[in-house]
């Protein structure tokens, strides 16, 4: 009896492990596909040319109650790159730190970001593939401001 009761346990534990994992696979997986709704939700925005949840950052606008709307996760990602400052980060770089962090976000998610935090002016795109933060962009993450040197936004100098 002992033996038939020791292999119902283990058999048990074994389906419960299995359940786990899987559980653990499903939130993933939840987690990449509402990060990817997102994402197409924002470049929809953008190519639709309806109006977006996050205005364009221009000067008249107070960078500080814009950066309200930062995730924890994007905050913790612009401190890196503002502490990598003055180097220009490539998107292998942005992987890097991502990853560093201990964060889940997907290629279509970072591209988008990166996109909206241009058009904030929270990142000048310095290069091809290539972004450096910038003074409203320090500012938006609560880091302190140090001195920014003037990088021209190389998407400005096109037409």
């Amino acid at each position: 009896m002992n033996d038939f009761l020791e292999q119902r346990i283990k058999a048990k534990e074994g389906a419960l492990t299995k359940l786990s994992r899987q559980i653990r696979d499903l939130q993933k997986t939840r987690a990449e596909t509402e990060a990817e709704i997102r994402a197409y939700r924002d470049v929809l925005q953008h190519v639709s040319g309806g109006g977006s949840e996050f205005p364009p950052v221009d000067d008249e606008v107070d960078v500080k109650a814009a950066s309200s709307r930062i995730s924890d996760t994007w905050r913790e990602i612009l401190v890196e790159v503002a502490k990598a400052y003055p180097a220009a980060l490539s998107i292998d770089d942005f992987r890097d730190i991502i990853r560093k962090l201990g964060r889940d976000v997907s290629d279509l998610t970072l591209r988008s970001q990166l996109s909206l935090y241009k058009q904030r002016k929270w990142l000048n795109n310095v290069g091809t593939g290539l972004y450096k933060i910038t003074e409203k962009g320090a500012e938006a993450v609560s880091y302190p401001v140090l001195i920014f040197e003037e990088d021209e936004d190389v998407n400005s100098l096109v037409g």
